[in-house]
C-alpha cells in the first residue's frame, strides 16, 4: 500500500467537499466535513476505492449536514 501512496498531494474545493460530506451523509456517515475531504479526493483521482478512512464525530454539524442534505 505504500507504493501506491507516492501519487503526490490531490487538492479539493470547498464545493466538491460539500459534495462528497452530503454523500456521505445521505449513506448514513455522520462525520466531520474535513473527513469528506478524504472522498472528494479519491473522486477527483478517478479512484474506486474499496476502503476510506472516515474520522471525527459529524454530530456537532449535524444541523448543518441536514440543511445540506435538503438542498439537494
Amino acid at each position: 500500500m505504500v507504493e501506491a501512496a507516492t501519487r503526490g498531494v490531490v487538492v479539493v474545493g470547498d464545493e466538491y467537499v460539500r459534495g462528497a460530506w452530503r454523500r456521505l451523509a445521505r449513506r448514513g456517515f455522520i462525520v466531520e466535513p474535513s473527513s469528506a475531504t478524504v472522498l472528494a479526493a479519491a473522486e477527483a483521482l478517478g479512484e474506486e476505492c474499496p476502503l476510506l478512512v472516515l474520522t471525527g464525530s459529524g454530530l456537532k454539524y449535524y444541523e448543518r449536514m441536514a440543511e445540506e442534505v435538503e438542498q439537494e
